[in-house]
């Protein structure tokens, strides 16, 4: 077994910007992704998620130091 040092990149997004995310991760190196709905409250107010305009994402990618740095770009 090889264990290998990644870093977590997690991205916070209105979920209709994530097509839009998830495209600029890939062009910038990310081989997959994990994608799921999150609420919270923040600077912006709350985003309860009950409706298509308050619903957030999260996105994941797993990546080496220097992938990171250039999705981070």
């Amino acid at each position: 077994m090889h264990l290998y040092r990644l870093q977590l990149l997690r991205v916070i997004a209105e979920s209709r910007l994530a097509p839009q995310v998830v495209t600029v991760l890939q062009e910038a190196g990310a081989r997959g992704y994990t994608q799921y709905p999150v609420t919270g409250a923040g600077a912006h107010g709350e985003r309860a998620g009950t409706t298509p305009e308050t619903t957030n994402v999260a996105i994941e990618v797993l990546a080496t130091e220097e992938e990171a740095v250039a999705m981070l770009e």
